[in-house]
């Protein structure tokens, strides 16, 4: 369900799994202390995103309107 949120203590292990067959998951992560979290992002697996993606992320990354 869109909007949904989750918020694990300080130094939590955790894995977030899609678990639908048909929907994808995207995510915003906000951290205080991130305890090398930004290196495994920039340095992790490449990733890119194709047009349902970026119709989806233009939805709620586009700048306000006046």
């Amino acid at each position: 369900m869109p909007g949904n949120v989750i918020v694990l203590p300080p130094t939590s292990v955790h894995h977030i799994v899609n678990s639908s067959a048909t929907e994808r998951l995207y995510t915003i992560t906000g951290m205080e202390n991130d305890h090398g979290f930004a290196d495994l992002i920039l340095t992790g697996p490449a990733a890119s995103f194709d047009e349902q993606d970026a119709a989806v992320l233009s939805t709620v990354l586009a700048p306000a309107t006046a």
